[in-house]
């Protein structure tokens, strides 16, 4: 999902490859466009989107079959498409769109291009020890950050340049799978391991600063008001199980770190299995997997605001699905 100029756009894959703009103040829908025919192989579509991004009002398209469809913000005319390299069919970490200024960059094993998406031309290609891969990746100002597997060790954290792709630094290896794309903020990059927290120097890649919080999951951490905030899919500095190898009780858990040196300011055992999570001017909003609820929570220490009920109508949703599938929070504040 993407909200920008007043519009919120998603697409569907269920049964067919849709992308979809509504106005945002009432949930009009504006405009419709398909992308491309179906097509199968095994009984399994293998032309589905899997992810969108906007810039300057052209909502650009990622299909897993690699190709970027271009379409004008405002009324869903397709521009352009371009074609990369297709999806693995089993992809660990994030599956982002990278795109600035016609420039779309992404990964294939060990290498990291950047390809003119108008002229459907590579800019550059550089590339790491083939013994790692590349999960995911993040764009901010003139550096890409970039984290790359090295099974079962850890991982790597990369800086390249975003104009010429030249290689700045490599982290020391991070006892961690980082699956989520590092995140970048004044003068650190923060990234998230399976169990750890970890803040690197965004000059020379050094670690400045980690902490175990227990199990994460794929929810986006944000940074608001010089904290770093989580939401995590079992306790704070549990595993799933505890130690008589019963079920943890809770479900989930908030957390603030402080960004400077780490510290924990506060965190939060909800009894709730989260599927949404966003903070938006000192609020943390966070949607129960089943659609159910939404509830609101201070930033500052984590009591509780509000809550709603019956966020979702789920009479139509397919029960074959896992709860939460295909959920996303966008707050926009009026």
């Amino acid at each position: 999902m993407v909200v920008a100029a007043g519009m919120v756009y998603v697409y569907s894959v269920q049964s067919e490859s849709m992308v979809y703009a509504f106005q945002a103040s009432t949930g009009n829908l504006v405009w419709s466009a398909p992308l491309v025919p179906h097509t199968f192989h095994a009984g399994m579509q293998t032309n589905e989107p899997v992810a969108m991004s906007m810039v300057d009002r052209i909502l650009y398209v990622l299909s897993c079959t690699g190709d970027i469809y271009a379409l004008d913000g405002s009324s869903g005319t397709r521009l352009w498409s371009c074609e990369t390299l297709a999806l693995s069919e089993i992809h660990l970490g994030t599956i982002n769109l990278t795109i600035r200024q016609d420039t779309v960059y992404y990964t294939d094993q060990h290498q990291l291009m950047a390809k003119d998406i108008q002229r459907s031309r590579q800019r550059w290609l550089t590339t790491i020890s083939p013994e790692q891969i590349f999960l995911t990746h993040s764009l901010s100002d003139t550096l890409l950050f970039a984290s790359a597997d090295l099974d079962p060790e850890g991982s790597y954290i990369y800086a390249f340049s975003a104009e010429s792709g030249q290689q700045l630094w490599q982290s020391e290896l991070l006892p961690d799978p980082i699956f989520s794309a590092p995140i970048y903020a004044d003068d650190l990059v923060f990234c998230i391991g399976g169990t750890t927290i970890y803040a690197l120097d965004v000059v020379s890649g050094t670690l400045r600063w980690e902490q175990f919080v227990g199990n994460t999951n794929d929810l986006v951490a944000h940074i608001e008001n010089e904290h770093l905030y989580l939401c995590l899919c079992g306790a704070y500095q549990q595993d799933i199980y505890a130690a008589d190898m019963q079920p943890v009780r809770t479900k989930g858990a908030l957390l603030a770190l402080n960004c400077t040196n780490g510290l924990v300011s506060w965190f939060r055992n909800i009894t709730i299995c989260p599927s949404m999570f966003h903070v938006k001017h000192g609020v943390i909003y966070v949607g129960q997997a089943d659609g159910k609820r939404l509830y609101a929570f201070d930033a500052y220490d984590g009591t509780t605001l509000w809550l709603l009920d019956q966020v979702i109508d789920t009479t139509d949703i397919d029960a074959a699905l896992l709860p939460g599938f295909g959920s996303s929070l966008i707050v926009v504040p009026s």
